[in-house]
């Protein structure tokens, strides 16, 4: 498996990938990919600047079958490739997952207005969301 920056050429496999595990038409044009392959692709986390310095992350998906490795892995190269303070609003379950590479909980009414906007634009599938804040 490697972890890469996604490029031009990954962007219909990567439409497809995203499309497939959470339903519904993506805008590749707004922020940043990485992506997990193995021939194809196996996971994938986005990257969104809301404003300078302020990124959101939009999707973490992992393929069915494949372990937390792939995730974990997923979220370092974003973290490595990006400077700035990141948010995120996930499901409850991936918490332990984010407070690894240290996020923090946020109440989301202390976000940054980008931020707040960006998740009123985008709620997530899940009831269940934790907010979090990183560096």
């Amino acid at each position: 498996m490697f972890v890469t920056r996604a490029g031009r050429h990954d962007r219909s496999d990567l439409k497809e990938f995203i499309e497939s595990r959470r339903g519904g038409e993506v805008d590749l044009a707004e922020g940043t990919a990485m992506i997990a392959r193995e021939g194809l692709i196996i996971g994938c986390i986005r990257l969104i600047e809301v404003d300078s310095g302020t990124l959101v992350y939009d999707d973490v998906l992992v393929a069915e079958g494949r372990d937390e490795t792939v995730a974990k892995q997923l979220v370092q190269a974003a973290m490595n490739n990006q400077g700035g303070t990141i948010f995120a609003a996930i499901p409850a379950v991936q918490t332990d997952l984010f407070t690894e590479f240290g996020f923090a909980p946020l109440d989301p009414t202390d976000a940054p207005e980008p931020v707040a906007a960006y998740w009123r634009l985008h709620p997530g599938a899940s009831d269940e969301l934790a907010h979090l804040k990183a560096r």
